[in-house]
């Protein structure tokens, strides 16, 4: 009996420092999840480039280069999203205030001097290199995450889920409006910030790099002990808040963690673009990303990737459909069907594909499941 209860008492004091551990398997929660990166990142990229090899030209490379950033960015809302459970508008938002200060820093003199020469602060004479303009876009970003997640945690405290919605699409509005109204920092809406001739991205080395690392953390913090209290909370706040899960805490780091790769994917986008304008992070990019996040899958990082891959597809199926048409097909419809072939037509099917799978499948494609996690079961 003596033996039973002391083996019972082992067996509990490992459960317990196993839940004061960050990942408490290592195996299941850092190793597989590492595999499950190197396995997504692949079939990712290899899908993209094997698109530029039977599409050749350079806007399959454009294409494949945005799919690429917008990956990045989808994967940086579904760490909150996914995790919390809380649906967010206003994660273009924190790119835009990413993007802006990017460009800002990044820009050469000479340039905003034609754009923005009465910037405040002494900004148009500041030049820096494209990483460590990244690195004050992302602590810029990450400030204005901190303050912005203090305002989620006491809402979602006092009014749940739907509160922290309103505020994130407050802050898509409130950023927009600024980057359109101040002209002395931003250009406005009609002039905005462009990029010299040659300074713009030349390599998609940095996109592979942000995109490994944003799988790697998006994975990994799914199965450390944060994201899986972030999990029980989004699943039953009320059972999880009896169980002594602070929520507010967990969300919270759940949103600086979100907001930072966003903030990297909004600098590498800016940079891959070579201009700036306020509607460049604001609804139509807003409606794009969680379109792709709610398609695949927003519980997942899977899923996520699946959406971007998909989305991208349809987008440009319908974009050749809307400038070509029924020609593509050669079935000459040119009549009965031209008030389909529209120019409009990818944002047409962007918002019908919202609407069908909030309704019919609000989970998405994958709903939650992952390749590490199929992993782990088989081996």
């Amino acid at each position: 009996m003596a033996a039973r209860s002391s083996l019972l008492s082992a067996w509990a004091g490992n459960r317990r420092r196993e839940a004061g551990l960050l990942f408490p398997n290592l195996r299941r929660d850092v190793a597989f999840p590492l595999a499950g990166a190197i396995v997504l990142f692949a079939a990712f990229v290899g899908a993209g480039l094997l698109y530029t090899v039977m599409v050749e030209g350079a806007s399959a490379e454009k294409l494949i280069t945005a799919m690429l950033i917008d990956a990045i960015m989808v994967i940086g809302i579904q760490i909150y999203v996914g995790n919390t459970g809380v649906f967010s508008f206003g994660h273009i938002g924190f790119g835009a205030v990413a993007g802006y200060a990017f460009a800002i820093f990044a820009i050469a003199p000479e340039d905003k001097y034609t754009r923005i020469p009465n910037a405040p602060w002494g900004l148009a004479d500041v030049e820096m290199g494209p990483l460590p303009a990244t690195a004050v876009a992302l602590g810029i970003t990450l400030i204005v995450a901190v303050i912005v997640g203090i305002g989620l945690g006491r809402s979602g405290a006092r009014s749940g889920s739907v509160a922290a919605t309103v505020i994130t699409l407050a802050l898509l509005f409130f950023t927009h409006e600024v980057a359109a109204s101040w002209n002395e920092l931003t250009g406005g809406e009609r002039a905005g910030l462009t990029f010299g001739i040659g300074d713009t991205l030349q390599t998609r080395t940095p996109i592979y790099i942000v995109l490994f690392a944003s799988i790697v953390l998006a994975l990994l913090f799914a199965r450390s002990s944060i994201g899986r209290l972030n999990q029980a909370a989004r699943e039953d706040n009320l059972a999880a808040r009896a169980m002594g899960i602070n929520p507010v805490v967990q969300q919270t780091i759940a949103l600086l963690l979100s907001v930072a790769v966003v903030a990297v994917a909004a600098s590498l986008r800016v940079y891959e673009i070579g201009s700036l304008l306020p509607e460049f992070f604001f609804f139509q990019y807003t409606l794009l990303t969680l379109v792709m996040l709610v398609v695949g899958g927003r519980n997942g990082v899977t899923g996520a990737l699946l959406g971007v891959g998909v989305i991208t597809a349809v987008r440009e199926s319908a974009r050749r459909l809307g400038s070509d048409g029924y020609e593509v097909f050669g079935l000459g419809l040119d009549g009965p069907l031209d008030w389909v072939f529209r120019e409009g037509l990818p944002t047409v099917l962007l918002g019908l594909a919202m609407v069908v799978f909030m309704i019919w499948r609000p989970n998405g494609v994958l709903d939650d499941w992952e390749v590490d996690a199929w992993l782990w079961r088989r081996f």
